[in-house]
């Protein structure tokens, strides 16, 4: 494939995969339906004796905050029967290092939706569409067989990864919390964290599955029409 060809392919099909990971890690983290069933599930206002319209104001501060559209995590709340703020300082400089995470996630999903959106045109101007169909394709198997090696490893031992994971994005140890003061952990346990692994892995596999089949029939159809005009 010649690289006047090969260039807006490649750029389509990675920034592709990337908003595709982008979409879904955001579909479960700023769902507060999501968040509230995972609450339900461990019954946490009971454990956590809070009640439900404090837990659900909670999770919309949290959730606003780090989708930049708060400027603070000052949500108050009534915990074992005291109103007080629901966020302590070693919590809230930790959200800080998150929100971070978060803005330069965004930054990716609109810098790459950008180079997608380019190179669409390109290839449609271009009429590039069966080196575009085979190239996504080939990419996205790719990257399924890396993906499903690091998911592989990461449920072998949750407990490790999550632990290097941290390591790896963040320069300090606030995130190392202590459920007996610090209401954030007993929140957001690590069942959760397990839980909305598996479901953004959900989600980006069968959005990954859908381009992948896409990209299959449209290789098929445009060999079958090749294959029909020689006949």
């Amino acid at each position: 494939m010649k690289t006047i060809k090969l260039a807006p392919c490649l750029l389509l099909t990675i920034s592709l995969i990337i908003i595709l990971f982008c979409v879904s890690v955001i579909l479960p983290t700023f769902s507060v339906r999501y968040y509230l069933r995972e609450f339900e599930k461990y019954r946490l206002s009971e454990t956590m004796r809070i009640s439900q319209p404090d837990l659900l104001h909670v999770v919309k501060n949290l959730q606003r905050y780090m989708a930049g559209l708060d400027d603070s995590l000052d949500a108050v709340a009534v915990v074992d029967g005291t109103s007080r703020p629901f966020f302590n300082q070693r919590e809230i400089h930790h959200m800080e290092d998150v929100r971070l995470l978060f803005h330069y996630g965004f930054i990716a999903l609109g810098f790459s939706a950008v180079i997608f959106i380019l190179s669409a045109i390109y290839i449609v101007k271009n009429k590039f569409y069966y080196e575009t169909a085979r190239c996504v394709m080939m990419g996205v198997f790719v990257f399924l067989g890396g993906f499903g090696g690091l998911a592989a490893i990461i449920a072998l031992n949750f407990d490790k990864a999550f632990v290097i994971f941290h390591e790896m994005f963040f320069n300090n140890d606030l995130w190392l919390l202590d459920p007996r003061t610090d209401l954030l952990i007993n929140m957001l346990p690590q069942e959760f964290f397990i839980n909305i692994s598996k479901s953004i892995a959900v989600y980006f596999l069968g959005g990954m599955a859908a381009v992948t089949a896409a990209s299959m029939f449209g290789v098929i159809k445009i060999n079958r029409r090749r294959y029909l005009n020689k006949a």
